[in-house]
């Protein structure tokens, strides 16, 4: 499952901020693990312990609550419920988390039956299962090598019924904006990369390119990459040797009236301003005044919330939750660096 944690800090970056470019860096350090990681491990976590998937999603989601780029609206509300129940979700959360089940499950109807309880405590619709399935079963196919990278498209398309759109569609459908969040077009999307990719990286960067929801495609597919090829070292690295919670980050700020609320919105500050690396509305003012009177300024920014990650704004009321604790530790890690 090393693969699907690859696969989503390298698209972390990508997935609320401007388009990657041909040949781009796959770690830097605006690259950090998201829901994706976590998830990920907290099903492995239960199907090597035989322990129960919604505990275990539970526990580790409630252990780190504000990931990069935070939870999905509903999976955040099912996350903080105190009776979580399954919401008829088909999103892709259900097949990116699932890779562990492929490898550790040697029947193909154990790796299946696996993925549909991982699915259903918050995903039961017929889409959110079916994602799950395909993607397990895709791992154990290769890994045992039932079926091979060659024949894959077929086998997919017998046994779930996806259609496989061409790479060149798959990166239409970014390049026009669109954010896939389903199932139902993520998992053909990842697909296509791993069966038109040459090797482990290529796949991985096939995923990115095709932008949307970068980091789930890239852990989806790099998931199924894992399988068939070999992961280079110095990706598995990079990987492991990520900083933990609420890392920081010093750089350009930029300041209007109006809530970044669309990409099409983040996208247009990008063009302006490239190397921005968060929006507020209030420390212009404070710039403003500080510069007219020559004084020494400095703004610290615990970020809110990151738009289109959520449709209902979870994301900002669930920071109020942590924003104390957060600026104490920020402000008090750069007076210890003075």
């Amino acid at each position: 499952m090393i693969g699907a944690i690859i696969g989503d800090i390298v698209g972390s970056r990508f997935e609320f901020s401007a388009p990657p470019e041909e040949g781009f860096t796959l770690f830097t350090e605006e690259c950090d693990f998201t829901d994706d990681t976590i998830c990920t491990i907290a099903v492995a976590d239960a199907a090597m312990h035989g322990g129960d998937y919604r505990q275990a999603l539970l526990k580790w989601c409630r252990k780190y609550p504000d990931p990069m780029g935070g939870y999905g609206a509903r999976f955040y509300h099912w996350i903080n419920s105190d009776n979580p129940q399954p919401n008829n979700s088909c999103g892709n959360g259900s097949a990116m988390r699932v890779s562990s089940l492929g490898w550790l499950f040697d029947d193909l109807d154990k790796v299946k039956e696996e993925a549909k309880r991982s699915a259903e405590v918050s995903h039961n619709h017929p889409e959110g299962i079916r994602g799950a399935q395909c993607v397990a079963s895709v791992i154990y196919w290769l890994r045992t090598s039932r079926v091979s990278k060659e024949r894959i498209e077929r086998a997919v398309v017998k046994g779930f019924g996806y259609e496989i759109p061409s790479l060149s569609d798959v990166n239409r459908i970014g390049g026009l904006g669109h954010f896939d969040g389903t199932c139902q077009e993520t998992v053909p999307m990842a697909l296509r990369c791993l069966i038109d990719g040459s090797d482990f990286e290529d796949v991985l960067r096939k995923a990115i390119m095709a932008d949307g929801d970068t980091d789930t495609k890239g852990a989806i597919a790099a998931s199924m990459a894992e399988a068939t090829y070999a992961i280079p070292d110095e990706l598995v690295d990079k990987a492991l040797s990520l900083e933990g919670d609420n890392r920081i980050h010093a750089g350009q700020m930029v300041s209007g009236d109006w809530f970044v609320d669309t990409k099409d919105k983040m996208r247009e500050i990008i063009g302006h301003f490239p190397d921005a690396k968060a929006v507020d509305m209030e420390s212009c003012a404070i710039a403003q005044v500080c510069h007219i009177y020559k004084v020494p300024f400095i703004s610290f920014r615990v970020i809110s919330d990151i738009p289109l990650r959520d449709t209902d704004a979870s994301q900002y009321h669930n920071f109020w939750d942590t924003v104390a604790e957060n600026s104490f530790h920020v402000t008090k890690t750069f007076i210890e660096s003075l």
